[in-house]
């Protein structure tokens, strides 16, 4: 049997959504005999606990009622490959990992410092490696490397704090083709952002965004506006890849908010989360397959494609669009590496079932870490010798 790592939580604002994400997949893979399972929770302080019973976790083992006698403090280590108990700063080994499922949406979950660290401990992990990651992350560098690429972008400025503090008054008045939409370089789910229609409300937005982060995007805001999102699942590295067919997210204010994709249909009181409840990015109004023309669906689905083997992604992201209807202008807005349910909601109809949608980008995964382990990375020279 294969020893799985599910990692989730950590320092990030969709901490919360990151354990939801995690109760499902958990839930799925305990129902597989193959697999033994073994939920890894950071806290806010990214420390790292294993829950000792991973079959009757629930929502309501965390927050505020987290119980710390319901999980051991745990550790990894580089160029190790095993979990290992940290009991008053004794290390013991609890069992060798085979694979690691990235559930923790943002944070170090998506800015590579968790593929990182499971590169460093030698055994493979459902995400891209900590680069692609962190390009993606960071919505100034995603944006430059797809303008790089000719991928059709929305017009932005980017306002650093230390340059806001120095020169406001100039950058602002820079900016007069109002409205626009305010956000923060490196974070998601819509937190921090700010639509604005004039100054005064620009200037609110940049405060919250400095909240957040030191970078902040001004963005144009688009009109007419349709939002599209794609998943596209699979190995750049291994030139396996996957499209999903295009959804249309139901916008309720001007741009999707943290409570339209997460909270505002959430009915369900269980505590036991799985696949048949709509909970995390499940949970969002929308048409599926969107109603759009065979053009545009096309046009989305090569774009996904492309944005995928250029930022040499891994195992399953979701890319979210921008379109005028009537310029007919189709931008890339987000590329979400560690999207929520993991997407598995546009593969419903493509795999037999969740585990057999898991399967798959576990042995993706694998194929990737076989493929990157084969090339050589030393070199023994003369170097040490001639001093």
């Amino acid at each position: 049997m294969k020893n799985l790592a599910v990692f989730f939580g950590g320092k990030s604002t969709e901490h919360d959504v990151s354990i939801i994400t995690a109760l499902q997949i958990i839930n799925i893979l305990n129902s597989v005999d193959e697999y033994n399972v073994y939920p890894i929770y950071f806290n806010h302080s990214n420390e790292m606990f294993l829950g000792k019973h991973s079959g009757d976790l629930s929502i309501n083992d965390f927050g505020q009622h987290f119980n710390k006698k319901r999980f051991q403090k745990v550790a990894l280590i580089s160029g190790d490959n095993s979990l290992y108990d940290m009991n008053k700063g004794r290390c013991k080994k609890i069992c060798p990992l085979d694979v690691g499922v990235n559930c923790c949406h943002g944070g170090m979950g998506e800015n590579g410092s968790l593929a990182g660290l499971i590169d460093m401990c030698n055994f493979p992990i459902i995400c891209g490696d900590n680069a692609s990651m962190a390009l993606c992350m960071d919505k100034k560098l995603s944006k430059m490397i797809c303008a790089c690429n000719n991928i059709n972008i929305v017009p932005y400025k980017v306002i650093n704090l230390c340059d806001y503090q120095r020169s406001g008054e100039l950058l602002l008045g820079e900016l007069t083709k109002y409205p626009y939409i305010v956000k923060p370089s490196n974070l998601g789910s819509s937190i921090g952002v700010s639509y604005v229609e004039n100054k005064a409300e620009l200037i609110k937005a940049l405060e919250l965004v400095y909240q957040f982060d030191d970078c902040a995007l001004v963005e144009a805001k688009v009109q007419n506006l349709h939002e599209y999102n794609c998943s596209v699942i699979g190995s750049a590295r291994i030139n396996e890849v996957k499209v999903s067919n295009v959804e249309e997210p139901i916008i309720k204010n001007t741009y999707l908010t943290f409570d339209d994709k997460y909270v505002s249909n959430s009915k369900t009181k269980n505590t036991k989360i799985n696949f048949g409840q709509k909970r995390g990015m499940e949970n969002l109004s929308r048409r599926y397959p969107a109603d759009i023309s065979d053009d545009l669906r096309i046009k989305i689905q090569d774009c996904s494609k492309k944005v995928f083997e250029v930022f040499n992604l891994s195992g399953v992201c979701r890319i979210d669009y921008l379109y005028d209807a009537v310029s007919e202008e189709l931008y890339v807005n987000e590329i979400n590496t560690v999207p929520g349910s993991l997407a598995y909601y546009f593969w419903v109809k493509d795999f037999d079932g969740e585990r057999d949608f898991m399967r798959y980008i576990i042995d993706i995964a694998q194929q990737e870490f076989m493929f990157k382990k084969s090339k050589k990375f030393t070199y023994f020279s003369s170097i040490l010798n001639n001093l």
